[in-house]
Order: C-alpha cells, then structure tokens, then sequence
C-alpha cells in the first residue's frame, strides 16, 4: 500500500506541476499591446547633411493599420531657421511597419555650436506609445573654429622601454568650449587593453589663439582605477605643470616633445612616452 500511496502521489504532484507552469507562462504579445515608437531617442545628424530620415515602427502582430502625429519641439535650434519638419503625421500598415519622419536640416553659415531640437508622437490614436515616444536629434555643426585640428590621428612613439606603438588617437571638440579639445585613447597600453575612452583615457588640452600649440594640464583623471596623467622630470614622474603640444594645421600633426605617461599608486607607472607625433588620418 505504501508504494501504491506512493505512485498516487507522484502521479498527484506531476499534474501540479504541469499545471503550475502553464498557469505560470508569460503572456503572449497581442495587439492589445501594440504600441509605436521612435526607434532611437537620440540621433546625431550633421549640419550639411540635407533632408534626413528618422524611422518610427509601430509593434503589431497582426499589422495594425494607424495614423500618428508628429511634433516638433524647439531647443537651441529652431524651427523656420535650423531645420523645418517635412512630415506632421505617418501611417502604418501591415506591409509598412516602419515610416520616416522627413526633416530637412538648412545649412547656416557661420559658427552656431551643436544644436538640438526634439520630436515627440503627439496623437497616437487607438495604439500605446512606446517607451521612445521622443527622440532629441542633435544637428552638429561642420564650422568648428578647430576644425582643421579635431580628427583621428595615427599616434606613433617609443616608450622609455623600447617598445614601439603605432595605434588610433581621436582628438574631439569640447561641448561647449571652443578653445578646448579631448584626446581620447592617448594612453597606449592602457588603451590597448581596454580602457578606453569614452569612459577612460580621455585628457583636455587648451588650444591657444593662433592654433599652433596646446596645452595639457598634468595630474588629469584617468577616469578610474587610480589613474592620472603624469609628466616625467629626468628622474620621476611629475604632477604639476602642463604637457606642451605643437601643432601644425596645414600638415596635419601634432607633435608632443614633453615626456608623459600615466601614473597609480596601487599599479605605477605606464607609457612614458618621448617625442610622440600624431598625424592626421584624412
């Protein structure tokens, strides 16, 4: 009788199971739940770029048919002036999920800086907005007063080891300082192995007037792990003062003279690197 008990009972806890997971199954997606979005809530476009195109899908399993508005919010760029919205609405249907928000960006002479203006889904009709119901679109402006100096630039240099390095540094313009630019990835072998910018490596030089030289304060965040940008005396690392740069626009280099590496208490000291020249990428 024990093992009969048994088998019922294994027989009895098998069905609960069983029942548990299909009471427990995920929901299954149905058009109760479509909804249409933005496909990204950020795009960058550039200034001269023309008529561009920003996609929003709708998400429909049986190919919902609907009509969505579309409006345009000012930021620092402005409507009439920086760019004129060319779509006030988009449909969708089974054989087009996907449609285009028409925008045409007008090309202003001059240096304005980044510009950012947003669009948002205004009626969406019988159909849920998705969670990128925004997306801010950022016109980037080709008249960059250091222009000619931001790029990618081939890094190459022998370390105080003797071991060569030939690799990527991107030289980028500051958000909202002219006179300023970021070297990304300038750190060879911490670079190498990963710690790369956006999130490490990334050091700030000022450009001076006539754009021929830049400067580099020391002592410069790494962006973690303890690291910071350090210079080199002919004896040992140095913290205080600035690494000097040349530049020369017309033949694309900038060339480092001044001994700089990057320094941690807990790992010491990398790459202290003499006579680095930087060659732009065209």
């Amino acid at each position: 009788m024990k093992k009969i008990f048994k088998y019922l009972s294994a027989l009895a806890m098998g069905a609960f199971v069983f029942t548990s997971c299909e009471i427990n199954d995920l929901p299954k997606f149905n058009d109760k739940d479509a909804f249409v979005a933005f496909n990204k809530s950020s795009v960058s476009v550039l200034e001269s770029a023309g008529t561009v195109n920003i996609p929003i899908t709708l998400a429909s399993v049986k190919g919902l048919s609907a009509s969505v508005s579309v409006e345009a919010v000012d930021g620092s760029a402005k409507s009439g002036v920086n760019y004129t919205v060319e779509t006030s609405s988009v449909s969708f249907s089974a054989n087009a999920a996907t449609q285009n928000v028409v925008v045409k960006i007008n090309d202003v002479d001059g240096f304005t800086g980044d510009l950012k203006f947003t669009l948002k889904l205004g009626n969406t009709g019988d159909v849920n907005a998705g969670a990128e119901k925004t997306c801010t679109v950022t016109i980037v402006d080709k008249d960059h007063p250091l222009d000619k100096i931001l790029g990618d630039y081939n890094f190459k240099t022998t370390d105080v080891w003797g071991d060569e390095w030939n690799y990527t540094v991107n030289v980028v313009k500051d958000a909202s300082d002219v006179s300023k630019v970021w070297f990304w990835n300038l750190n060879s072998y911490l670079n190498s192995i990963g710690y790369s910018a956006p999130t490490y490596n990334v050091y700030y030089g000022v450009v001076n007037d006539d754009h021929t030289v830049i400067t580099m304060p020391l002592d410069q965040d790494f962006g973690g792990y303890g690291f910071s940008l350090v210079g080199y005396d002919g004896s040992d690392y140095i913290t205080s003062g600035n690494i000097e740069m040349a530049v020369d626009e017309a033949a694309g280099t900038i060339t480092i003279s001044d001994y700089f590496g990057a320094y941690s208490a807990t790992n010491g000291l990398y790459d202290m690197a003499p006579g680095a020249v930087l060659t732009k990428i065209q």
